[in-house]
């Protein structure tokens, strides 16, 4: 069932859905457009029990930006929280009622960033000490890349552990880590978003996960670490296992496009 089968369509709809859990159920995180403005905005965050999605909670922060989205909601010793930024680091408290509060705010570290980060999966436990995260990078001067590295989160203080290299899931410019699951054998379940028009879904193995972080590789490190995207021996090769993909109708008709639309440039 779809986002859009299960709430009233508007002019603009749902954006990047994201699954979480809080208080042993599944909830929603959605990025919400349409005519209807709150408190100013016309783009606005709302979650949503994924058994009662008529019930919406509009998500209130104040110094957020005009177009949000990616939000990474979590549980935290019975508490909603959520990462809201990479750099500066900047982790949210929500209330019942959607009230964001600023629980960690740091400064923007003074580095010379050429690739912007944005989020990615909400954060799962893998075990009492340690979160798990995707996010992505997006390199704005070339063609629209999007490719996802992992990251932890200390589960005592909430600081940011080490991150793993940027890595390349498919051949496709634009993939994005949508959600992580720990499975019962072991391996992380991974959905990923293909260029903005099917998804896939796949398993690693977490000790596989946790040996491509550094042990000790801090932000700083990360941006500036000449080799960190995995090239053409791309060691997921063999470890990125049970791969579905789910395509829709739109992308099966626009991979024939530009099927046909490359043979005709070649003959040209």
């Amino acid at each position: 069932l779809s986002l859009h089968d299960a709430l009233p369509i508007s002019p603009c709809g749902y954006e990047d859905p994201r699954i979480f859990n809080w208080k042993g159920e599944k909830w929603v995180i959605a990025y919400k457009r349409d005519f209807e403005i709150f408190n100013g905005y016309k783009h606005k965050i709302i979650m949503f029990d994924i058994n009662k999605p008529e019930k919406e909670i509009y998500l209130d922060y104040p110094n957020r930006k005009l177009e949000e989205k990616n939000w990474m909601p979590f549980e935290y010793q019975g508490k909603l929280l959520l990462l809201y930024s990479f750099n500066p680091y900047v982790v949210l408290e929500i209330s019942s009622d959607g009230k964001c509060t600023e629980l960690i705010k740091e400064e923007k570290r003074d580095i010379d960033i050429k690739l912007d980060v944005g989020l990615g999966t909400p954060p799962i436990l893998i075990n009492e000490n340690t979160f798990l995260c995707m996010a992505h990078i997006r390199d704005k001067e070339k063609i629209p890349i999007r490719k996802n590295f992992f990251f932890t989160i200390n589960s005592k203080n909430l600081q940011i552990g080490e991150c793993s290299p940027v890595i390349n899931f498919t051949e496709e410019p634009i993939e994005f880590g949508s959600g992580l699951d720990l499975l019962s054998n072991g391996n992380i379940l991974i959905s990923l978003g293909i260029n903005d028009h099917f998804s896939i879904f796949g398993e690693l193995p977490l000790k596989f996960i946790l040996g491509l972080i550094p042990q000790k590789l801090n932000v700083e490190d990360f941006y500036n670490c000449p080799n960190f995207i995995v090239g053409n021996n791309n060691p997921l090769n063999d470890k990125f296992k049970n791969i579905q993909h789910f395509k829709t109708h739109r992308e099966i008709w626009r991979s024939e496009e530009r099927r046909v639309g490359k043979e005709c440039r070649s003959r040209w």
